[in-house]
């Protein structure tokens, strides 16, 4: 991004996109998206509402450990001494089962003897 000046004078998020516009104009000028209208970049809260519990499963202050597995990314281990055992909490929400569509009828191939035949790769 060395056309960029992130130093710039900016006043406005949308001064950004100006100054990103004009960054590059011999060969052709960046084209800018802007940003400002989409949902997801408005209201973070709501999007992530769906995939996080929305109040902490335990009291953060009295915490001196967390233990965060690879094995189990949705649970939180902590403890609020150095001494004694760990206790477990869930902090990200199950995933929701997907829809499953009931099968219909197979079509299979038949030979030229009016046998079922297996397609030919």
């Amino acid at each position: 991004m060395g056309l960029i000046n992130f130093k710039a004078n900016v006043e406005f998020p949308s001064g950004w996109d100006d100054h990103v516009r004009n960054a590059r104009v011999k060969t052709s000028p960046f084209k800018v998206i802007s940003c400002e209208d989409q949902k997801i970049f408005r209201s973070w809260t709501d999007h992530l509402k769906s995939y996080y519990i929305l109040k902490c499963p335990f009291e953060s202050r009295p915490i001196r450990e967390l233990l965060i597995k690879k094995e189990e990314p949705r649970i939180i281990d902590h403890r609020g001494s150095y001494n004694g055992g760990f206790i477990s909490s869930v902090v990200v929400l199950t995933k929701k089962k997907q829809a499953t569509f009931k099968k219909g009828k197979q079509v299979r191939n038949k030979s030229k003897n009016g046998g079922n035949a297996a397609p030919a790769f």
